[in-house]
This record gives C-alpha cells, structure tokens and sequence, in this order.
C-alpha cells in the first residue's frame, strides 16, 4: 500500500520550527509561558506547516524576550560569582578563588558586561591565577565600555587620567572615557569631567562647562557644599578660585539645572 506523500517543508520552515520550540522550552523555564504564548501563538501553527516565517514583529518579541532572559540569568551568576571571590579572598582560601576567577572568564567570554569589566581589572593588577596583562587588561575593559558598561568607562578614564596601575598617560583619551561615564549619569566621572574641563587638562579649556559638570556630579554625589567651599578658601590657586567665583555667579544666574540631568545635547 503506498503511502500518503509528506507535505513539503522548505528549509526554512524546518529551522524556524526548530528556533521556537527552543525558545518556547527556555520561556517555559523561566516563567514567561504567558508572554511566549502571546507572543508566538498566532503563527505557530503555520509555522508547522512550513508555509511561512513568522512576521517582523513576532520575531523583534521574542528576540526581546530571549536577550530579557539571557541577561537575567548572567545578572544571577555575576551576582554568585561576586559572592564566591568576596568569600574566598576574605577565607584566604585560594582554590575557591581560582574556581570563582574561572567563573568570572566564562560570563566575560559569554558577553556580560560587568564580568568583562571585572576581568578587565584582574588582568590589569594580577588577581588570583590571572597574571598582571595591561593590553588585556584594557581590551577588556574596552569591551565592556563598548556593551555599555559605565563602571569600565570610569575606570578607564581614571587609569588614562594619571598614568595609573602602568597605563600609558592619555588625557585627551581619559576625558572621552569620564564623559561617556558622566553621560550616563556617573557622578565622580562629573565631576573629574569638570575639572579636567575647567583646567585644561589635555583638552581644550571650558570653563562654563567645566564648572556646570563640577556642579552636577557634586550635588549628586553629596558632595555640593564641598565643592562651593574651595571658592572661600586656598585650596585652589588665585586664577582658579576667581574663575570659579564667577562661575557660581553665572551658573546661579542661569539657572542651570544642577540635578545631574542632561540636556538634550550633551546625550
């Protein structure tokens, strides 16, 4: 007896079967049935038909949902690791500290943002079995930079900004790293953005600038009535605390938005 013919499938159909059950599987283990469910039901059955790829829209849900729940579970293991070699070094116990710096490796090999800037540091003191590597050491602090990391941007500008830990010297470089840092609302990388600024370090002089950056990364961090008090006293030299005097002036003339927000183009 001859057997009814297979419908045929394209190529595609198969691969886009196999990408939602597989998706489908991780939703369902991290409580997302409902969200998958709506996301995706109106074109499964289509989809097993092999007749066609799920619509833009459907696929922009899911990716959504995929890289939520990626980043979830990197979040919980950075958090594990963290603990791990906290213990370890305070334990003195040093083959915990290796298996946590291992750990460490694979979430920065695996794309986390923050590992990469933790392993970035490692490499760049000596930490554990990772020996002191300054071109590794900033590679990897770049990498997270690049994946929007602001911690690696602050650090970067302050190894740049004094020559620190043996890295080359590179003011006009470590401003460009304390503004991505201030941009996303790091108060200390505003405040050294600011006085670069407001001195001229390595980078054009910007006084008005300058001090509105001091103002914001201060008053954010607590530290406003600190900083308005080297206008009074000698802790800046002649020029500077006359120049920042007239500062406070035009600033408070202004009315300059001091709450560490930005205006629309300094983001």
């Amino acid at each position: 007896m001859t057997r009814p013919a297979r419908p045929l499938r394209s190529r595609h159909g198969r691969v886009a079967v196999s990408v939602v059950a597989a998706v489908g599987v991780m939703m369902l283990l991290t409580e997302q049935v409902g969200t998958w469910l709506f996301a995706v039901r109106p074109s499964a059955q289509t989809l097993a038909d092999g007749l066609r790829t799920p619509p833009r829209h459907e696929l922009r849900v899911v990716r959504r949902a995929v890289a939520k729940w990626v980043e979830k579970q990197q979040s919980e293991e950075m958090q594990s690791v963290v603990k791990l070699i906290q213990a370890a070094k305070k334990s003195g116990d040093s083959g915990t500290l290796s298996v946590g710096v291992r750990r460490m490796q694979n979430l920065a090999e695996d794309g986390d943002k923050d590992a990469m800037c933790e392993l970035g540091g490692f490499y760049l003191t000596g930490f554990g079995d990772i020996p002191k590597d300054l071109e590794a050491g900033l590679k990897w602090m770049e990498k997270a930079e690049l994946a929007g990391c602001v911690k690696a941007s602050f650090n970067l500008g302050v190894a740049k900004h004094s020559g620190a830990l043996g890295v080359m010297e590179n003011k006009p470089a470590a401003s460009q790293h304390y503004r991505n840092a201030a941009k996303a609302g790091h108060f200390e990388a505003m405040m050294h953005l600011g006085s670069m600024l407001f001195r001229g370090e390595g980078i054009p002089v910007d006084r008005v600038n300058g001090y509105e950056w001091m103002m914001k990364g201060a008053n954010g961090s607590g530290q406003l009535n600190e900083l308005l008090k080297k206008v009074d006293d000698n802790t800046l030299d002649a020029e500077s605390r006359m120049q920042m005097a007239k500062m406070v002036a035009t600033i408070q003339n202004s009315g300059i938005d001091l709450s560490g927000k930005l205006k629309p183009n300094e983001r």
